[in-house]
């Protein structure tokens, strides 16, 4: 079954050659040298600097509203501000009460209610807070296996993901309710196995439509608003590509094999964020596939974070690294974090005040901007409206 599904793919493959195909083959061993740097996508940059009324630490991921942003945050838990930086409120606690959790990775909001779905502990628990953090309610997934890699709201429904990598999940994912009952399920991909990493990327939604990676069958596959599933996108056939089995732990450090740490898309770009014999990410038009990329470094210290990403040249301020997109009234944002004292030796640096950025009044608000935090300060959100 397996071969015959790589057989189908690569026939698939063969007939779609034009820059106008449905399906583009990826291959991280052929990324070309061109360099993308920040004023090359960039058409204004904006800094949020998080208040401090809650020492926050490493952020597990960011959702944001018309008005607001939530963001889950390691030993914080679910945290609610406003689009200038202003803590709102929390959301719940950490706790085993009615109204707390002890997960906190995997969470989804309504945007129309404003209603956030965390799931909340190992028994498959969804707890449903209001905006403004209070209980709804909550319900089991009673009929989901474990482990769930993702949950996200889409079209008024919790889309489920399962992560393939143990030999107990009969699906990629799950689409319910809002009070846990099934309607769609997507039967896995490949025959049953175990491996000892995690085979599945984290799905976004963009153009309503839901996107996400399977690391084992190497291809990305697009659900559209009926829940119905494609393959858009495959990676290359080759020996880059994870085994489906135990990998020694020394190859995982080393970084043998692809793997995908996050997927974004813009309305021009498809970005690769992805370790393969260090740290890429790439940019791959979606018009032409023409690829450019940057290489960042990782800090693997206990929970890890970047310490370089893209030049920026727009304000000559830190290094970007994109983790997150968002859309607002037709404008585009990628967005990345920097901790004020990147922020802070950046500013005094040689090579900042020697710079020539392409717009030198944003070097002056970026200046303003170092002078104004401690390095003790929390972390700041870096939006980069995107070029039309």
């Amino acid at each position: 079954m397996k071969d015959f599904y790589f057989l189908l793919i690569s026939l698939i493959l063969s007939s779609c050659t034009s820059a106008d195909s449905e399906f583009y083959e990826f291959d991280p061993r052929a990324i070309g040298d061109d360099q993308v740097f920040l004023s090359d996508i960039a058409s204004d940059i904006k800094y949020i600097p998080l208040d401090n009324s809650i020492p926050v630490n490493r952020f597990i991921d960011i959702a944001f509203g018309s008005n607001d942003i939530i963001i889950s945050s390691a030993d914080i838990g679910l945290l609610r501000y406003d689009l200038a930086g202003k803590l709102l409120n929390r959301i719940g606690s950490i706790g085993r009460g009615p109204s707390e959790y002890t997960f906190y990775m995997y969470f989804g909001r309504d945007n129309r209610t404003g209603n956030v779905y965390n799931l909340s502990d190992r028994n498959k628990t969804i707890k449903v807070f209001s905006k403004e953090g209070h209980l709804v309610r909550d319900f089991k997934l009673n009929e989901v296996a474990t482990p769930i890699s993702a949950i996200i709201f889409f079209n008024s429904n919790i889309f489920i993901q399962l992560d393939m990598q143990f030999d107990y999940n009969d699906f990629e994912w799950i689409v319910c309710d809002t009070f846990g009952q099934v309607l769609k399920t997507q039967k896995r991909h490949l025959p049953k196995f175990s491996a000892n990493i995690s085979g599945t990327g984290r799905p976004y939604i963009f153009d309503n439509r839901i996107t996400y990676y399977n690391t084992w069958t190497d291809t990305i596959y697009s659900v559209d608003k009926d829940f119905q599933e494609k393959p858009i996108i495959t990676v290359k056939p080759g020996d880059h590509r994870f085994p489906r089995d135990y990998v020694p732990i020394d190859h995982i450090f080393q970084k043998k094999y692809f793997g995908i740490t996050k997927l974004i898309e813009t309305r021009r770009y498809f970005l690769f964020k992805y370790y393969y014999q260090g740290y890429t990410m790439a940019f791959v038009d979606k018009k032409t596939w023409r690829t450019s990329k940057f290489q960042y470094e990782w800090d693997e210290s206990v929970g890890g974070h970047p310490i370089s990403g893209m030049v920026n040249d727009f304000d000559s301020g830190s290094w970007f690294l994109p983790n997150y997109y968002y859309s607002w009234e037709g404008d585009e944002y990628l967005i990345g974090i920097q901790y004020p004292y990147q922020i802070i030796a950046r500013a005094a640096s040689k090579e900042f005040k020697d710079s020539n950025p392409i717009v030198p009044s944003k070097k002056l608000e970026f200046e303003k901007l170092a002078a104004s935090l401690k390095e003790t300060d929390n972390p700041v959100l870096v939006l980069v409206r995107l070029k039309d």
